[in-house]
C-alpha cells in the first residue's frame, strides 16, 4: 500500500476520497480504508476492519 497508494479501489458516493485495501488472513477477509493526503506526503488509515459490517462502520466515522 505504501509502495502505491492509488492502486486500491477507490469509493463512490458519501465515502468518496477513500481507498479501501482488501486481504486475507487465517481464513477471514479484513479491510484497511484510508485517505492520501497529497499535501503531508503520506497515507491516513481510517478503519482495519473485518469486511462484516465494514461500510457502516466506516460511514459512521466518517460522518456520512
Amino acid at each position: 500500500m505504501s509502495e502505491d497508494p492509488y492502486r486500491y479501489e477507490v469509493l463512490k458516493g458519501p465515502l468518496k476520497g477513500i481507498r479501501s485495501y482488501h486481504f486475507d488472513y487465517r481464513n477471514t477477509e479484513y479491510r484497511i480504508a484510508y485517505r492520501i493526503v497529497e499535501n503531508k506526503n503520506r497515507i491516513e488509515i481510517v478503519l482495519i476492519k473485518t469486511r462484516k459490517s465494514f461500510y457502516q462502520i466506516l460511514r459512521q466515522i466518517i460522518g456520512k
